[in-house]
């Protein structure tokens, strides 16, 4: 049953995309690059694509907080949580635990354009409040 009262967005959640222009897809649809060990024995993200994600993350949730501290959004209704993106800079001591943020980053992309595609598709004069 994909319906459940507490993510009822998730049936709008983005599961696949197209190559742009330059024939490149989103680094949340991507495996991106392979994280890097530091001089301290961590793994790290890639630069480049810790500042694509913490980038694309920071404006998704401005839109999501933008969107539930507005009438018509009900308070109290659930919607995303905010992504720690400070996570992507962190080190840690695994590949797999890299992997691991990394996927929550990506799963957390996702969910915002669901939430967000959700609203702007369900709700009437979603933007009113917002011009």
């Amino acid at each position: 049953m994909w319906y459940a009262d507490h993510y009822h967005w998730d049936a709008w959640t983005v599961v696949d995309c197209f190559a742009d222009e330059n024939n490149t897809i989103p680094w949340y649809f991507n495996d991106g690059n392979a994280p890097s060990l530091g001089g301290d024995r961590k793994f790290y993200f890639d630069v480049d694509l810790r500042h694509r994600a913490e980038d694309c993350l920071t404006k998704l949730w401005l839109c999501v907080e933008s969107v539930v501290s507005n009438p018509p959004f009900v308070p109290g209704t659930e919607y995303p949580t905010k992504f720690n993106y400070l996570r992507l800079s962190s080190g840690w001591d695994s590949i797999k635990s890299t992997d691991t943020v990394g996927e929550d980053a990506k799963a957390r992309v996702k969910e915002y354009l669901g939430f967000l595609n959700w609203w702007s598709s369900s709700v009437t004069h979603w933007d009113a409040p917002l011009e």
